[in-house]
């Protein structure tokens, strides 16, 4: 069953400003999430949306960026004719909690493809301890799966990928880098971007193109402007609203 919106989007919009020249940020994104909310998407589908997909819903005031959600969440949906996967709650066993497979779905655990092995380690110890008992308590619950994680963490350990540490120094100067995790490819892109070279990023939504390009500015000491999916040529060089007061644009405000 859906949840009922915690806000209106009146009063989103009044935290936010005004639509058509928002920033989508780590900081404002979650109240973006609950704006959709307050237009009828479900929480949980908001929550998978990348900031750009959030910026492009609430800057285009033509409705086109909320169109291509509604699509978006149909074609989810199709996928899931008997169930709406945004709406129903993980399955629950017979004492009323989330199952475990469920839990760590719905928690994000399997996304590595881990989780999938954790859960057929699980179901294959159970086989051979099932049939022989008339019921399984709490404790054994816990030994079998302390027994299928132990099994995996060599594997999982050899998964992961080294640990690089990054310096920038400019003129004998060390240059702070932005606090956290970089993307993958900060190391190659902040050479071709130091060297005055051009750099096209190619990739699907969520892949951490902005988020690249954010560090790489932190990185230099220079601004940062974002425009999204642009579709008129005023989304590029400004316009005059309604109150005749002209509306810049960060491509403008780059550019000057």
């Amino acid at each position: 069953m859906a949840r009922t919106p915690s806000m209106t989007t009146d009063e989103c919009e009044g935290i936010l400003g005004r639509r058509g020249d928002l920033r989508v940020t780590s900081d404002n994104r979650h109240m973006v999430r609950k704006w959709l909310s307050a237009q009828g998407f479900p929480a949980l589908f908001a929550g998978g949306l990348s900031m750009t997909e959030l910026g492009l819903a609430y800057n285009q005031t033509d409705g086109k960026g909320l169109d291509k959600l509604r699509e978006k969440l149909a074609t989810a949906e199709a996928e899931f004719p008997e169930s709406n996967p945004f709406e129903q709650p993980p399955e629950v066993v017979a004492n009323g909690r989330p199952s475990i497979i469920e839990a760590n779905k719905a928690n994000g655990h399997a996304a590595n493809g881990n989780g999938d092995k954790i859960a057929d380690a699980i179901r294959a110890i159970a086989a051979s301890v099932v049939p022989q008992a008339t019921s399984v308590d709490e404790m054994q619950v816990r030994a079998i799966a302390a027994a299928a994680i132990e099994s995996l963490v060599p594997a999982m350990i050899a998964d992961l990928s080294p640990v690089k540490r990054i310096e920038l120094i400019v003129n004998g100067e060390k240059r702070a880098l932005p606090e956290g995790l970089l993307h993958k490819q900060f190391e190659e892109v902040l050479t071709i971007v130091f060297n005055s070279l051009p750099c096209c990023l190619v990739g699907p939504a969520g892949s951490g193109k902005t988020t690249l390009c954010e560090q790489i500015a932190t990185a230099l000491g220079v601004p940062f402007y974002f425009s999204g999916q642009m579709t008129g040529a005023h989304e590029l060089t400004g316009f005059v609203d309604a109150y005749g007061r002209y509306q810049t644009t960060p491509f403008r405000q780059a550019f000057e």
